[in-house]
């Protein structure tokens, strides 16, 4: 018996309203996702990654706003909940590594203090040696000396700063994880310590997890399955192996065509034109101005995003012709 997803989110829209225009960031998202998964989620900048994460936390602020939809976590739905009941579920439910994780840090309040208060924010019924004794746990469960939480910010490495927050991050153990850019900044080494590290604590506490970025190679290595996203929707959503081995959306296949790689010599292969603004969206499918295998009903109809194989879907014409052909 399969169990229900810890995460589910259904027809998600979200749009920046400017000088009376509005400009969707998300558009009719949907999306699952089980305990214990990691999903990778990439894409251009301004595909909507970081507004989505945003949304699921509801820190979004004007003139940011949420359109419509439900995001359901572990049964309940985020979007109505009212300030206090939110501020209580955020952090024990669900917690985020933002984007400049490393800046997140308040620089004049030593590492205990800004733990504790997270602590206190939510379990009142604790002690302040029970809260140290939680603090000098969490610390050493993401690698780091018990000494660090008397120090300020600015006497960590970065590397020290972003495990200091997947610390925070996991505090109360919440059923949800999102992680911004979680290695922006820091040099390649130092990426893959912090990586494993949150793999390490995602997989101890049992949580969902939802990474963000444009690393995809990072992602090859971090992430179970992997999503794309494209002027504010998913096109491609697919296990991370087979991704990588039999990409189907175009824009997918541009994306892995433009990576280096060690094992072959080749000229990288860049993606033309740009994505296009959010308030000038083309006709039909968003990618057609720059997809190499655009059809005529491209330029009309927006495709659904529909399965593609076992645990695929695929926003394209032109493979859900091949995949009906095929079936």
């Amino acid at each position: 018996m399969t169990a229900d997803p810890v995460l589910t989110i259904q027809d998600l829209s979200v749009s920046y309203r400017i000088a009376g225009q509005r400009a969707r960031a998300v558009d009719g998202l949907n999306l699952t996702l089980n305990a214990g998964e990691r999903l990778g989620i990439v894409g251009e900048s301004g595909s909507g990654k970081s507004t989505l994460a945003l949304a699921l936390m509801r820190l979004h602020k004007p003139p940011a706003i949420i359109d419509s939809g439900r995001i359901v976590l572990g049964g309940t739905d985020i979007l109505k909940l009212d300030k206090s009941a939110l501020r209580q579920f955020r952090w024990s439910e669900v917690s985020m590594i933002p984007q400049g994780a490393m800046n997140a840090l308040n620089p004049v309040i030593r590492i205990r203090d800004q733990m504790a208060d997270t602590i206190r924010a939510h379990r009142s019924d604790l002690s302040g040696k029970q809260i140290a004794a939680r603090i000098d746990e969490l610390l050493e469960r993401v690698g780091l000396n018990r000494g660090v939480a008397d120090l300020y910010p600015h006497e960590l490495s970065g590397g020290m700063k972003q495990r200091v927050c997947i610390a925070l991050a996991i505090v109360l153990e919440p059923k949800l994880i999102i992680a911004d850019e979680p290695t922006s900044a820091l040099d390649v080494v130092v990426q893959r310590v912090v990586i494993e590290t949150l793999k390490e604590v995602q997989t101890q506490i049992g949580a969902a997890m939802i990474m963000i970025g444009h690393d995809m190679g990072l992602m090859a290595q971090s992430v179970d399955h992997l999503a794309v996203m494209y002027a504010g929707r998913l096109v491609d959503i697919a296990p991370i192996r087979d991704f990588f081995a039999q990409p189907l959306h175009p824009y997918s296949h541009l994306l892995i065509s433009s990576l280096p790689s060690p094992d072959e010599t080749r000229p990288l292969a860049g993606i033309p034109g740009m994505q296009p603004p959010l308030l000038d969206l083309p006709s039909g499918c968003a990618f057609n101005p720059r997809c190499p295998a655009v059809q005529p009903i491209c330029k009309k109809v927006a495709p659904a995003l529909l399965p593609s194989g076992l645990l695929r879907k695929t926003a394209c014409h032109v493979v859900a012709e091949a995949h009906d052909v095929a079936a």
